[in-house]
């Protein structure tokens, strides 16, 4: 949790309150991991992958893009390193026989490098029965 107060930045780290400043220069590394809650994607049916899910992401040292089908399994998949400043989409192939009812999301960054997620597109098909 992140807070502004008096111009100045402020989180909780183990229940304590700190303030977040200082000049770092670049040479410190923070691992970070973003976790998205399951989306069921508008249906109950059983759905799977297209195959690709697109990052558009800013980063450093890649990224580790781990799936979640159901809370129960995981399957991490890696990016490729792009040192380019400026935010680019980052294409990563996932497994297309992954299924699930609802799909939980992490991303983390590698080595904890620089890391800014401006948007996610998972391409979800569902799973229709054949016709008789």
């Amino acid at each position: 949790k992140l807070v502004t107060a008096h111009g100045r930045l402020y989180g909780l780290r183990e229940g304590a309150l700190v303030r977040l400043d200082g000049d770092l220069d670049g040479s410190a590394t923070i691992p970070a991991t973003i976790r998205f809650a399951p989306q069921q994607f508008g249906t109950y049916a059983v759905k799977r992958l297209d195959g690709h899910i697109y990052l558009n992401a800013r980063e450093n040292d890649g990224m580790t893009l781990t799936l979640i089908p159901d809370e129960t399994t995981c399957w991490a998949y890696q990016t490729a390193t792009d040192t380019s400043p400026a935010m680019g989409t980052h294409r990563v192939k996932v497994g297309r026989g992954i299924t699930f009812h609802s799909l939980g999301l992490k991303i983390q960054n590698r080595n904890g490098g620089r890391l800014d997620i401006g948007g996610i597109e998972l391409p979800v098909l569902p799973l229709l029965r054949k016709p008789r």
